[in-house]
């Protein structure tokens, strides 16, 4: 008796056996990875929130996230690969899976650091305008990971707009402009809008309104009467719109550059009402 035990015994170790066996037992007991944690689960009737874990995902996302949770591959390969699907899907030119929010969570970190360390800061005139140039880059990421040469041209112009209006605006408290040099960096999108106005007639109205309205607002300055430095601010925040409607321009986009015209006399009626400093 104790031979044959033994014998199956040792049968019951063989890998092949083994498996057959285990085939007969019952499934493991299925986790409940909240119970564990202590958390309870909720019934949303609101809809697709972050706070309330977004939404479910289908079980054929859940199979295809554990496929490929048994394989490495380069990133931009899979990236590219699946791009082309969805615009297959879609039966669009082309289509992406945007990088989700690193781009606007780098904003928010900027910002927080400007309002958080902007007086007395000296370079506080060029974090604000990477600000702005995120603010691009962002919005860019949310159409391509190639950003075009436009965007990243407009992003550094907009810098360099950036930099003049906020050195303006540090000096509003003293009543006058300590240093001029600073202004020059206002001269580089002008002087890019007029080669492009060189190139494109089209884009020469959009040059002129904005490059009369940034005089309107060097003019305050040059007057330095109480008060003119808040309307040279003020001014130069509103001809923010009027860069971006000539660089709209300078890509052809007409309509989206009148669109941005709108923003910039929207941005007047609201100064009427909203201080803008």
């Amino acid at each position: 008796m104790s031979n044959r035990r033994t014998f199956l015994q040792m049968l019951s170790s063989l890998p092949i056996l083994n498996g057959l066996a285990g085939t007969a037992q019952a499934a493991p007991t299925k986790r409940d990875f909240l119970k564990e944690l202590g958390v309870r689960p909720i019934i949303n009737g609101a809809g697709v929130y972050t706070m309330m874990t977004g939404s479910l995902m289908n079980p054929e996302a859940v199979r295809a996230i554990e496929a490929m949770s048994h394989h490495f591959v380069r990133l931009d390969e899979l990236h590219d690969a699946v791009g082309q699907r969805i615009a297959k899907l879609l039966g669009c030119e082309a289509a992406m899976v945007p990088s989700g929010a690193a781009a606007g969570l780098t904003l928010a970190a900027a910002i927080t650091y400007y309002d958080w360390n902007h007086k007395g800061n000296v370079l506080s005139p060029v974090v604000m305008g990477i600000c702005r140039v995120l603010v691009y880059v962002a919005a860019g990421l949310c159409i391509t990971l190639a950003l075009p040469d436009a965007l990243w041209i407009g992003a550094a112009l907009m810098l360099c707009y950036l930099i003049g209006l906020t050195y303006v605006a540090k000096q509003e408290n003293l009543g006058k402009v300590e240093n001029l040099w600073p202004l020059a960096f206002l001269a580089a999108p002008v002087a890019y809008g007029a080669w492009l106005a060189a190139a494109q007639p089209v884009v020469g109205g959009f040059w002129l309104l904005f490059s009369g309205w940034m005089l309107v607002a060097l003019w305050f300055l040059r007057r330095r009467r109480k008060g003119d430095i808040p309307r040279a601010v003020v001014s130069l925040i509103a001809g923010i719109s009027l860069l971006d409607a000539l660089l709209i321009a300078g890509t052809g986009s007409l309509a989206l550059a009148f669109l941005a015209l709108a923003g910039f006399a929207l941005t007047l009626f609201f100064q009427r009402y909203i201080a803008g400093t």
